[in-house]
């Protein structure tokens, strides 16, 4: 450090899933920026980037505290004897202790949470106030499993957006492969799969920055986005025959109501503007590629979206044509409303000795229903490793805080057969 003082140093490592470049300056981070060398397809946003926020936030516990249920204030502690206490507590609990955590990328993670069961008994409950993506509920579906594939925009002639939002959202990193294929002319060193400018579509309601970039926006409302999308692939399937899906007598079935004219007739459309829309996919299949997403797939009419998009992408060939990437999907998390619920319901009738909460604060954003806060009171052992005394924290026996992503070692799954390394910067 003496030897590069005043100058700047850089770190890689790996903050909330996705490879970042860290700048330091006399051991101080001070800037969070995309790491060049990242091929995850993982994107930076705001969010990584306000790490530094975290990192000096002054109401971050210093240490162990503790907190008494909020019965006083809080009284300093050392870390032997929470280790000491934990533990104990830990083995005479056996089964009835429970790991309360959000969802975690990392397989030293994991690991460790697999080992501690195996000791202990403990037993892990994921939670957290996002539902599972609307894409992973139409592939499990359609495909039997949620690994969502990642859209591959940089080898699509012509992509279609229902409702997409691609470039309004950072983090699903689908920047680069859109804009290397919105050159006119081809880069220097593009392979033969990538060729000129390609073409794009957006059917949306608001206008988003993913819609301004497109060669064409067609407004279509949010709440009709899955009735267009099976207009399409009526269009397509049932009337064209194309694809594999046009044997299938229930795809046919299903998709009767959805007919181009009436669909016209329901939204508002000019029937003419799908018939075209519809020309260009057949005339692409193989090379045509169609993505969903964004706030109209958090709608409650996102899963049929996602369906619609699904439907259209077996139907042009994406996935026979490497369209859509599946070899570095992951597995979505298991858990959220429902594994919350159920341990409330264990909390409050006795079958809970010991609560272990890690980065996550129910007690704030846990559904009103669940009356999470009444129930962690009959819980006799609560351990908050919160980085602060958040609402959840200040309802547990001790705060034992983690470290920031800055200050410790650990790793994340950043793909199938990719893994990031985090370091202490």
């Amino acid at each position: 450090l003496v030897d590069g003082m005043g100058q700047a140093r850089f770190f890689h490592t790996v903050v909330d899933g996705a490879p970042v470049l860290v700048k330091t300056r006399e051991g101080r981070p001070v800037l969070v920026a995309p790491s060049p060398t990242n091929t995850s397809g993982r994107g930076v946003t705001v969010r990584h980037q306000a790490a530094l926020m975290d990192l000096y936030d002054p109401d971050r516990a210093r240490g162990p505290l503790s907190v008494r249920r909020g019965a006083g204030a809080p009284v300093s502690l050392n870390w032997t004897a929470v280790g000491r206490d934990v533990v104990q507590r830990l083995q005479a609990a056996g089964s009835k202790a429970v790991l309360l955590t959000a969802p975690a990328s990392s397989p030293a993670l994991g690991a460790a949470f697999m080992g501690l069961a195996a000791r202990t008994g403990l037993r892990d409950v994921i939670w957290s106030p996002l539902e599972v993506d609307a894409a992973v509920v139409a592939w499990k579906r359609a495909l039997g499993h949620g690994r969502v594939g990642r859209p591959r925009l940089d080898r699509a002639d012509l992509v279609l957006g229902l409702g997409a939002e691609f470039l309004d959202r950072p983090e699903d990193g689908l920047e680069a492969d859109f804009a290397r294929r919105r050159a006119p002319e081809p880069p220097a060193g593009a392979s033969s799969a990538e060729g000129g400018m390609n073409r794009f579509v957006q059917l949306e309601g608001r206008l988003t920055l993913t819609g301004a970039n497109a060669d064409r926006r067609i407004r279509v409302r949010d709440s009709h986005l899955a009735r267009v999308g099976a207009a399409l692939a009526h269009e397509l399937i049932v009337v064209r025959a194309v694809g594999p899906l046009a044997a299938d007598a229930s795809v046919q079935q299903a998709l009767a109501p959805f007919a181009i004219d009436a669909v016209a007739g329901r939204t508002g459309l000019d029937a003419s503007v799908l018939k075209g829309l519809a020309d260009e996919l057949a005339a692409a299949a193989g090379k045509a590629l169609v993505v969903a997403g964004g706030s109209a797939g958090a709608a409650s009419s996102g899963p049929a979206i996602e369906l619609a998009t699904l439907m259209l992408n077996v139907t042009l060939g994406a996935f026979d044509a490497g369209l859509i990437d599946e070899t570095s999907a992951l597995e979505p998390y298991s858990g959220g409303g429902a594994a919350l619920a159920a341990l409330a319901d264990e909390m409050r009738g006795g079958q809970v000795e010991v609560l272990i909460v890690a980065g996550v604060n129910p007690v704030y954003d846990a559904p009103a229903s669940l009356a999470f806060a009444e129930a962690m009171a009959k819980v006799p052992f609560v351990v908050s490793l919160n980085d602060r005394l958040d609402e959840t924290s200040r309802l547990a026996d001790i705060l034992a805080p983690v470290s920031h992503p800055f200050e410790s070692w650990s790793d994340a799954s950043l793909s199938k057969d990719l893994v990031g390394i985090q370091q202490p910067v």
